[in-house]
């Protein structure tokens, strides 16, 4: 299924949504964050090579979130890139109420893999 396949049968679960999407950056599908439209408004998103954040204002309390939606790669070099990046990015703009989530790609022994 094409990412804009994916992102329409998701539209159509939440009729009252809105999304972001990239391109695959791992062995398949993409990254996709979307969110309730009649509670949340858009504030801002950023798309770097292993993630999407997405700014978020609660409608009904005013609060903002910053959605990190990220795909960790397996091989270190490119998972260290990709946390650098992100902690970057924390550096370089002020966020509140960060949320990370996603494929992590986390194990904690060899037999995991």
């Amino acid at each position: 299924m094409s990412q804009q396949d994916s992102l329409t049968v998701l539209k159509n679960a939440w009729s009252s949504s809105k999304g972001v999407a990239d391109n695959a950056r791992g062995a398949s599908g993409g990254l996709c964050t979307i969110w309730n439209n009649s509670k949340l408004d858009l504030i801002h998103s950023d798309t770097r090579m292993h993630w999407i954040c997405t700014q978020l204002l609660h409608k009904e309390s005013g609060q903002t979130v910053s959605l990190f939606n990220i795909y960790v790669p397996q091989h270190i070099d490119e998972k260290r890139n990709c946390w650098q990046s992100i902690q970057d990015y924390l550096s370089e703009n002020e966020l509140e109420n960060i949320i990370l989530g996603g494929d992590l790609n986390v194990t904690l022994s060899t037999e995991e893999k």
